[in-house]
């Protein structure tokens, strides 16, 4: 049984789920390469890659991949100053390596970034790095 505040989160991750798969319903995913979660590791982990969780931040207060940023798909979408912040702060000489919690949401904001020239691979769903034992933080 969840505690009232465990079902408050589970309750705030579901709507932002919903809403943004009404928001992005007309927005097809993007195809982009693949990457299992023990190769995005290792390019991170050799400085070969920088990886990007676009969940929303209620979905990633209950972990990440401990070396991933930041970056929700609602700012992309939005074109917040944040975002175009986060762009210009992306190394265009390593791979960005992106993931959310299925890999549709990921499949679009990687394919933002393609179209701004950089290289980007997706890692599907975050339960991958987990399943995988890789390590994970909340931030």
């Amino acid at each position: 049984m969840l505690s009232q505040g465990q079902f408050r989160v589970q309750f705030r991750v579901m709507m932002s789920c919903f809403v943004l798969s009404m928001a992005t319903a007309s927005a097809p995913a993007f195809a982009l390469e693949s990457i299992s979660p023990k190769d995005a590791a290792a390019k991170v982990e050799k400085k070969q890659a920088v990886l990007v969780d676009v969940r929303e931040h209620d979905e990633t207060v209950l972990g990440m991949a401990a070396p991933a940023k930041e970056m929700p798909l609602s700012e992309a979408q939005g074109n917040t100053a944040k975002w175009q912040s986060f762009v210009q702060s992306l190394p265009k000489d390593k791979e960005i390596i992106v993931y959310c919690r299925s890999g549709r949401r990921s499949g679009i904001v990687g394919g933002m970034l393609a179209e701004k020239g950089f290289s980007v691979k997706n890692m599907g769903g975050f339960q991958g790095w987990v399943d995988a034992g890789l390590p994970v933080k909340k931030p």
